[in-house]
């Protein structure tokens, strides 16, 4: 893919590690975020979600897209969403990892990530697939997302009936028939599979407002549902999740809108 706007790249001391397809890695990632995103030079739109501290439980989402080349433009009106039960803690992500001063989310600790993320896919049950500009699947029943840190499956949502051999001792059914999970949206938060660094992070929908999550970010209804009709592949979107006061430090560095 052709690059369409340059961007300087300054690394702060950070381990990368590759997807992992098979396993989970067996490194464990290095502290430092990055100076630049070349991601969001790519990145048309933009997912922002803003809280008021490290430790605040509600924040609020605002759309941003832009033209090619063009300026962020805020798309219609902000909304509610409330975050992990113990507010946020640095995720890793397209931004590196977390600070050296800084602590990182960590699997069960009920906040939900900082930083940077891409998307995996929308989920749903009942919807048709012409319906989304962006990789869909249909719920089912059988889903599972993996929190078992030794399977080769951890951090991973997926049809269990699909799988032969059952390599997981803890997971969280994804029924469709749940509320909750009208909608979903995959976040790629650790999707390196690094163990005990947090797993399957969504978008969807709340229980109240109010009513904070697990470590997801959970709207009403149709604040989700506007989301993952307005998500669109080509634009290549991204999820920036930041306490507002960091989002104010790094919106020049990172170009932010």
């Amino acid at each position: 893919m052709t690059v369409r706007r340059s961007c300087a790249l300054v690394l702060l001391p950070f381990i990368a590690a590759t997807m992992a397809s098979a396993a989970p890695s067996t490194d464990q990632p290095g502290a430092g975020i990055h100076e630049a995103i070349p991601a969001l030079a790519e990145c048309d739109q933009l997912v922002v979600a803003t809280a008021a501290d490290w430790n605040a439980t509600n924040a609020s989402v605002a759309l941003y897209e832009r033209s090619a080349g063009g300026r962020w433009q805020k798309s219609g009106k902000a909304f509610s969403a409330m975050l992990g039960r113990n507010g946020l803690a640095w995720g890793i992500g397209l931004h590196g990892s977390w600070p050296s001063s800084a602590a990182p989310k960590r699997e069960g600790d009920n906040r939900s990530p900082a930083g940077v993320f891409a998307f995996e896919k929308i989920y749903s049950r009942g919807a048709t697939r012409q319906n989304f500009h962006f990789p869909f699947s249909e719920l089912s029943e059988t889903f599972e997302g993996v929190d078992d840190s030794a399977s080769r499956r951890y951090n991973r949502l997926f049809d269990s009936a699909q799988i032969s051999e059952r390599d997981w001792d803890s997971s969280e059914k994804i029924r469709g028939t749940n509320p909750l999970f009208r909608w979903l949206v995959d976040v790629k938060h650790n999707w390196e599979q690094f163990p005990g660094y947090g797993s399957c992070i969504y978008l969807h929908v709340w229980r109240g407002p109010g009513r904070p999550t697990s470590g997801c970010t959970a709207m009403a209804p149709e604040s989700l549902e506007r989301v993952v009709r307005w998500l669109d592949a080509t634009k290549q979107p991204l999820l920036g999740q930041l306490p507002a006061a960091e989002y104010d430090r790094l919106r020049p560095a990172w170009a932010l809108p």
